[in-house]
């Protein structure tokens, strides 16, 4: 039930944040979604940050997106495998 009810809040803001993307931002998101879905997760929740806080006057393109998921990236870390 509990988890119902997070994915319930996970899909209304994913639904407010995709209304703020361009076309080819969004289609950028679908495909990260797609391949990298917790990565996807964090976007959402930087983006929904974004836009609570009135930091996002008009729609993200698919460059802004970009810099947000390099923040994220460089949040990771590098990982070297050997």
């Amino acid at each position: 039930m509990e988890d119902q009810k997070i994915q319930e809040q996970f899909i209304a803001l994913e639904s407010q944040v995709k209304q703020n993307l361009t076309k080819e931002a969004l289609i950028r998101y679908s495909n990260l979604k797609t391949v990298h879905p917790e990565t996807a997760i964090k976007l959402v929740s930087i983006i929904a940050q974004y836009l609570m806080n009135g930091e996002i006057k008009e729609k993200i393109t698919e460059q802004q997106l970009k810099t947000v998921l390099m923040q994220i990236q460089e949040k990771k870390g590098l990982r070297i495998i050997k």
